[in-house]
């Protein structure tokens, strides 16, 4: 891959991707046990809650090229991870159902906007020919990861 600066655009994506994905989006699923228990939530109003957080994922992601569209792909990733972590911070000081509800909407808000975000960096940083490879760490499902070979790079 060319240079530094697409180096570390490919590991800080990287970064964006996992926390607002894995933290930020899939948390409430990995939590839901505890979340049940400590707010005696319904599985109907747990599946409502789940079904909040993906719409607000679509909704973000269907608003993002408008964002990235207009050259502000770095404050679209800037703000995918600041809504991630507000939503986790939201969601960990949650002391009742309504201001949980509202931080797994803001936290799976962030996942949206952060893959729109991150392939317009690419698209302003890398080579053409080396654009593919520079997505793969944040488009290859985790899987294929856990099933690499041991000390490869990522984007070899």
């Amino acid at each position: 891959m060319a240079g530094r600066r697409a180096t570390a655009l490919v590991a800080a994506g990287t970064a964006l991707i996992a926390c607002t994905y894995g933290l930020a989006r899939y948390g409430y699923g990995l939590f839901l046990p505890a979340f049940r228990s400590d707010f005696a939530l319904s599985p109907t109003l747990a599946g409502l809650l789940a079904t909040g957080g993906f719409s607000s994922y679509c909704a973000a992601a269907l608003l993002a090229p408008r964002l990235v569209g207009t050259g502000r792909s770095r404050s679209a990733a800037a703000l995918a991870g600041a809504l991630a972590a507000a939503g986790c911070v939201a969601v960990a000081a949650a002391q009742d159902v309504a201001v949980l509800g509202v931080a797994v909407l803001v936290a799976g808000s962030g996942a949206g906007l952060a893959s729109p975000a991150l392939v317009a960096l690419v698209d302003r940083t890398v080579p053409l020919d080396q654009r593919p490879r520079a997505r793969r760490p944040w488009s290859t499902p985790a899987p294929v990861w856990a099933s690499r070979s041991p000390g490869r790079s990522p984007w070899s």
